[in-house]
C-alpha cells in the first residue's frame, strides 16, 4: 500500500509538470511560508500553501484557487492533515486512502485552481456532516529541482529541511 501510495504522489507530479500559462513570478514572492535566502529574506525556489476546505453532506469535491506562481516545469506537491503529534500536524501526501476515505488533488494549469476529490469506492460522498480539513500544496520552482536533484519528493520531511520551509 505504501509503495503504491508514493507511485501515486510521483505520478501526479510528473503529471503536473507539464505546460501552462507563462506567470512571472518575482523572486522571493512566496505563499503562507516559504523558503528563506540571505539575511532572512524568501527565496524563490519553494513555497507553501496552506488552507482548509469546508465538506458539506454530499459533496465529492472542493476547490482552491489560491496556488500563485505555477510555471512549466515546477513542481506541487499535495499533502492532507491526517492527525496531530505533539506540537504539529502530520501531513500525508495525496493520493491518500484514510478511513476509507479516497483523497484525490486534480490541479488546472491554465487556471491554478486545485480540486480535491473526496469519495468512498463506489464514487459515493464520504460527508454526512460539514468536515473542514487542512491540506498543504508546495510549489518548488525548477530552479529548485535543478539545485537539489537528489532530494526525495515523496517524503515530506526531506522536501521542508531541503527547500527551509516551515
Amino acid at each position: 500500500m505504501k509503495k503504491s501510495l508514493i507511485l501515486s504522489a510521483i505520478l501526479l507530479i510528473a503529471t503536473s509538470i507539464t505546460s501552462c500559462k507563462k506567470e512571472v513570478v518575482s523572486p522571493g514572492q512566496k505563499g503562507d511560508t516559504g523558503a528563506q535566502g540571505p539575511q532572512g529574506e524568501p527565496g524563490p525556489d519553494a513555497k507553501t500553501f496552506n488552507f482548509t476546505l469546508t465538506f458539506a453532506p454530499g459533496d465529492t469535491y472542493q476547490s482552491y484557487s489560491g496556488i500563485t506562481g505555477y510555471d512549466s516545469g515546477d513542481a506541487l506537491l499535495f499533502y492532507a492533515k491526517y492527525n496531530n503529534y505533539g506540537d504539529g500536524d502530520y501531513y500525508v501526501p495525496l493520493p491518500v486512502v484514510i478511513n476509507g476515505i479516497n483523497y484525490l488533488p486534480e490541479f488546472n494549469e491554465n487556471t491554478g485552481s486545485l480540486y480535491i476529490n473526496t469519495t468512498l469506492d463506489g464514487g459515493a460522498s464520504p460527508w454526512t456532516t460539514s468536515s473542514t480539513l487542512k491540506f498543504k500544496v508546495i510549489l518548488i520552482k525548477s530552479s529548485g529541482l535543478i539545485k537539489h536533484p537528489g532530494v526525495d519528493l515523496s517524503n515530506y520531511n526531506e522536501v521542508i529541511q531541503t527547500f527551509d520551509l516551515e
